[in-house]
């Protein structure tokens, strides 16, 4: 409750960022069920939330991570094989993802995190390299073959529907929370810790700030956003394998929309998602079969651009742009009273 009056007290400023919001909530009446358009929506909604995963770990706690797609699969899979096994919905399968993607992350953040900068960063890809080779070999959980959704027909129950509308929602519903979770630690005490151990870890310790357990803290709620995201990803494709879902280029796209919105900001991975997706999906339809890749290298040649350039992000240009526009503004106005 006290968040939300801090929101319209401190940010009514902002109460913009509603309207597009509200644009959202109305898009499926606009284009009808026109398929490709909300995919891209729920693409776009899918690594907006999984931007803010890597955000909290890597952009405030300043941990680079490059398993955040691993997280992402154990969701997947968790809620996929409970329904295969045991023919639980989904719906509680994500409450069980969750906290096992969380708990995964403690047991690797604990034994990694005495590792600095670029050191726990290779770690973690070596992780997830493990873990992709032990998911391709683990016959439990289908291995290289991968599992398929039971096609059951539309059902609230198994998250399984015709229509790409309830699946718009529910990938929205995901981008508004993880933006939310983010946004609230940004103002809290914890955002103001993360970063600290983010500027100088040494530093932040010897202020008292217990810094394995808030980058334990940091990783373990990126850890469980990005289930999160899997669990529901999995219903909408009908069919995932550690070939796909373990790639570690979904990571390396990750980090570029973060990089390209404003890393450490809560509204740059938005930015970055709602930007270099539609480009990466206009690319393919005109470049069709042959644009496998050429996504990737456009992607890299802004991000390189806008280290170049702008190495704050594009999110914090346009917001200096704005501040700079309403400074003189107010300095005309006030010239024109005088």
């Amino acid at each position: 409750m006290k968040i939300g009056i801090d929101f319209f007290k401190e940010d009514r400023k902002k109460i913009w960022i509603l309207l597009p919001l509200l644009a959202l909530l109305v898009v499926p009446y606009i284009v009808g069920d026109e398929p490709y358009l909300l995919h891209v929506f729920i693409i776009v909604f899918v690594y907006i939330a999984l931007g803010q995963s890597w955000n909290l770990v890597s952009g405030y706690a300043g941990q680079l991570c490059f398993a955040t797609h691993i997280f992402f699969t154990y969701g997947a899979y968790t809620s996929l094989m409970l329904l295969l096994r045991i023919d639980l919905t989904p719906w509680v399968g994500l409450f069980v993802g969750m906290p096992i993607s969380a708990g995964i992350a403690y047991l690797l953040g604990s034994r990694l995190f005495h590792l600095k900068g670029r050191y726990f960063a290779v770690a973690t890809i070596a992780f997830a390299e493990i873990m992709r080779l032990v998911f391709l070999n683990w016959r439990f959980v289908g291995a290289a073959y991968g599992l398929s959704v039971p096609l059951k027909g539309p059902s609230l129950y198994y998250v399984i529907w015709t229509s790409k509308v309830p699946y718009f929602y529910i990938f929205l519903a995901l981008a508004i929370i993880s933006t939310l979770i983010v946004y609230v630690v940004d103002r809290s005490k914890a955002g103001m810790y993360f970063r600290s151990i983010k500027q100088d870890e040494n530093g932040a310790q010897h202020k008292g700030i217990d810094t394995s357990y808030f980058k334990l803290l940091a990783f373990m709620i990126s850890a469980a956003m990005a289930a999160a995201v899997g669990t529901f990803y999995a219903q909408y494709v009908l069919y995932i394998d550690p070939r796909t879902l373990m790639d570690l280029l979904i990571s390396a796209k990750i980090v570029m929309i973060v990089l390209f919105g404003s890393i450490g900001t809560v509204y740059g991975p938005v930015l970055g998602a709602a930007i270099l997706i539609p480009l990466g999906e206009y690319m393919r339809i005109k470049l069709g079969g042959g644009s496998q890749g050429w996504d990737y290298v456009l992607y890299g040649l802004i991000i390189l651009l806008i280290v170049y350039y702008r190495p704050q992000g594009v999110y914090i240009m346009i917001k200096n742009q704005i501040e700079s526009i309403r400074r003189r503004t107010k300095n005309v106005l006030k010239m024109s009273r005088n």
